[in-house]
């Protein structure tokens, strides 16, 4: 008997002593199909137990049996050196120091290309050695054991795994399990779910569970299964793979390089706009520009888009908007994803997308769409707070808020703006003109300053412009006044002119130049005078504005200012309620010449010359000023003066002088005019005598020559020259009476009642003896004899006397 049957007797003797044990009982079949070493049962072991015919016989070839200590390694790996039977393998160990060892039991590794795999170990156990030792073992079939031993034999994974679900019943995820513990690459396995187990979608999710990335297993469906990038894509994302994840297999297995070509199937799938957009940044390489343009291509909505770009690519509000302004999404749509995304108010907003360089017309649209600003005075407050200017605030108000002018204007104002910016809205935008811009800021409660000052940079009006429609609209003079000295700087004079062209009264213009310009009565009176107001005008002016209530005070001051006595007499009349000799006496006092006085008596009062007259002389005139107005304005004659001045009881002297004066007149005329004016022939003598220095004689001369009767004359010489008798009759016989009148005034002056008497101081006086006797007749009332005796008495020759009785009788 040879050596190697004695041994293999002694192994069955050892085997016959020793009881079998096992690691494991197959009686209800693999319990862990990824663990060989349940299949292992070390029959050397106390307790092993052996199941009699489960020994998987078809194993020695795969089998390796190594021993080894700290010194000392021995592998028994060839079938030859393994006995087997169908309840256990024999396997002999020799040429070993002594000493103990462990001995592993695996299946030999695998070493095929690019696949390295170490010996599948199925269990261990420790042997003192001491010269020889055979170690017994059982090895049930096991589908990791099985995929080992067919992957040496060189079996594909389709192959292995029909195997093992034909011999083991194992499932897929188990079979590809032990395909992935073989080193089986996800292809294979994909391709082994596939064709072993009839799988399409499913295998993807047992490729997740193995572990394997999102990349293999695209590789996988597309290279075994042929599905198209949006299935796989699919596919990826049911079994929780990233966006990120799947884009990647989109771009490196489907070779989609752009990333608008992965985008549309990335949505399809139903990854959201932030996943989507992250993927862009991080699988691309995209910036957040391209990504939101790539989001719009493929229809997400915009706040999605902006949630997204805030997400992914940590932009701040601006950004934001302005990318998607770029992409041609309108205010109220960006203004939305402030709104949400930003959760931004309507000031910020409204801020957001100024910056953006959104028009304001655009921002209230936003304002209205989004925030609900439907009030146009809270969307100009929050405009201007942003920045934009009156124009494009008003613009915004009238297309988008639909407001009228005023309404316009008053939200502006509300919002903060300056008047001049409110007034270059209203041109700008309503094509307003400078009056109906007036109106509306005038309405707005703006003094005349600040809209002056808007009409000066708004429509360039020159200070007259400006001061009729500041008018226009209703401001007073005072008002306009101020404006033009604040905003023109006029000065006191040009300002009144302008008020005054503008149609200001001179009592409006007045007040401005009183309270505007502090000027007193006098200097505005000059102003007003010099701008051509009418003398009452600027009467009325002094007594409602400057409260001068006295007539003459006003007067002076008009007298001052230049203004004509009869100007000032229309004052005094209309203004002051002053009658004809009252104004005249005010004139007077106030220095006005009685000719200009009379001017304005005959002109404002309608006075005719006698009441002119008196006026004059209750104003104090002196005579020859009355005089001589009465000559200047009413064109009296001599007569005709000095009749007045009797009626007005001045003296025969003062008339006589005043009237030889003015008419530069002899001494006959005047007593001419005297004597028609009604004076008597005494006071005519006494203003001879007394002013003239005439004789008697030479005063009765005139006398005669005014036509005063010889008794007249003969009164006044007796009167005023004190003549007596006979020599007044020898100042009427020089100045040529006749004797008869010589006699009656003899009898009627001087009492001569007898014809002798009388006789006496004719013949003394040189009247011949006929004209004696005619007076002796007609006066006398003598007869011829007795006329003669009397001519005879007082001495007549007989022949005078009977020549005189011839004539006479």
């Amino acid at each position: 008997m040879n050596a190697k049957r004695i041994l293999l007797m002694i192994i069955l003797l050892i085997a016959m002593i020793f009881p079998l044990g096992a690691l494991a009982a197959y009686e209800e079949g693999v319990t862990d199909p990824l663990n060989p070493g349940e299949a292992l049962t070390i029959a050397n072991l106390a307790d092993a137990k052996l199941v009699p015919g489960t020994n998987d016989t078809s194993l020695p070839d795969y089998l390796v049996i190594t021993a080894y200590n700290s010194k000392v390694s021995v592998a028994v790996d060839t079938a030859a050196g393994i006995i087997t039977n169908q309840a256990l393998f024999l396997v002999p160990i020799s040429g070993l120091a002594k000493g103990t060892y462990t001995l592993d039991v695996a299946l030999k590794g695998v070493d095929d290309g690019d696949v390295h795999l170490p010996p599948l170990l199925l269990g261990s156990t420790q042997i003192k050695f001491s010269g020889t030792y055979v170690l017994r073992i059982s090895i049930d079939a096991h589908p990791a054991i099985r995929s080992r031993q067919l992957h040496m034999d060189g079996a594909s994974s389709v192959e292995i795994a029909d195997r093992l679900q034909a011999e083991f019943h194992l499932d897929s995820l188990n079979s590809a399990k032990i395909l992935q513990s073989e080193a089986f690459t996800c292809r294979q396995i994909a391709l082994a779910l596939k064709e072993s187990f009839l799988m399409e979608d499913a295998a993807a999710e047992i490729l997740t569970t193995l572990g394997y990335s999102a990349m293999q297993i695209g590789d996988s469906l597309l290279n075994v299964f042929g599905y198209d990038a949006t299935r796989s894509a699919g596919i990826l994302k049911t079994n929780f793979f990233s966006c990120a994840d799947v884009g990647a297999v989109l771009k490196n297995v489907y070779g989609l390089a752009a990333g608008g070509d992965a985008a549309p199937i990335l949505k399809t799938v139903g990854f959201t706009a932030d996943k989507i957009a992250g993927t862009l940044g991080t699988v691309y390489g995209l910036d957040a520009a391209a990504t939101a343009a790539i989001l719009k291509a493929v229809e997400f909505p915009v706040i999605a888009i902006s949630g997204a770009l805030r997400t992914v690519f940590e932009l701040t509000a601006l950004n934001n908007a302005e990318i998607l302004r770029d992409l041609l999404y309108n205010a109220s749509e960006i203004g939305t994803t402030l709104e949400i995304v930003f959760e931004l108010g309507d000031l910020d907003a409204a801020s957001v997308l100024k910056s953006a360089r959104f028009k304001s017309t655009e921002v209230g649209q936003a304002l209205i769409a989004v925030y609900e600003v439907t009030d146009g005075n809270l969307a100009a407050d929050i405009l201007k707070q942003v920045g934009y200017l009156a124009n494009e605030v008003g613009e915004a108000l009238k297309q988008v808020y639909t407001l009228l002018d005023e309404a316009a204007a008053a939200a502006l104002k509300y919002a903060g703006y300056a008047v001049g910016e409110i007034a270059g809205a209203l041109d700008a935008v309503y094509e307003l003109g400078d009056r109906a811009v007036a109106a509306i800021l005038k309405g707005l409660t703006y003094g005349a300053e600040e809209v002056a000052g808007a009409l000066l940079s708004v429509y360039d009006l020159s200070a007259q412009s400006a001061a009729e429609t500041l008018k226009y609209v209703g401001y007073l003079a005072d008002e306009v006044g101020a404006a033009l000295k604040t905003v023109y700087t006029q000065l006191a004079n040009g300002a009144a002119a302008i008020l005054k062209q503008a149609g200001f009264v001179a009592e409006e213009v007045a007040s401005a130049l009183k309270n505007v310009y502090t000027l007193g009565s006098q200097a505005a009176a000059d102003i007003l005078k010099g701008i051509q107001f009418a003398a009452e005008e600027v009467g009325r002016a002094l007594h409602d504005i400057y409260n001068i209530v006295e007539s003459q005070v006003a007067a002076g001051i008009l007298k001052a200012s230049g203004y004509l006595a009869k100007e000032v007499a229309k004052a005094l009349g209309a203004v002051y309620d002053e009658v004809a000799a009252e104004a005249a006496k005010i004139l007077r006092q106030v220095g006005y010449l009685a000719n200009d006085v009379g001017e304005a008596l005959e002109e404002v009062y309608m006075l005719v010359d006698e009441a002119a007259a008196a006026a004059l002389k209750y104003a104090g005139y002196a005579i020859g000023e009355l005089a001589g107005a009465l000559e200047h304005v009413y064109q009296v004659g001599k007569d005709e003066l000095a009749g007045i001045l009797k009626d007005l009881s001045y003296g025969v002297k003062e008339t006589y002088a005043v009237i030889k004066s003015l008419y530069a007149i002899g001494d006959q005329a005047v007593v001419d005019a005297l004597k028609f004016a009604g004076y008597l022939a005494g006071e005519i003598s006494v203003a001879l005598k007394d002013l003239v220095l005439l004789g008697d004689q030479a005063a009765a001369a005139l006398l005669k020559g005014a036509g005063f009767l010889v008794n007249q004359v003969a009164d006044a010489m007796k009167n005023v020259y004190g003549l007596l008798a006979g020599d007044v009759a020898k100042v009427l016989k020089a100045v040529n009476f006749a004797a008869e009148k010589v006699g009656q005034a003899l009898l009627d002056i001087y009492d001569v009642v007898t014809g002798e008497a009388a006789a006496i101081i004719l013949k003394a006086a040189g009247y011949l003896a006929e004209e004696v006797g005619q007076a002796l007749k007609d006066v006398y009332h003598q007869a011829a004899a007795g006329a003669a005796q009397i001519l005879k008495s007082v001495g007549y020759l007989a022949e005078e006397v009977g020549e005189a009785l011839q004539q006479v009788f």
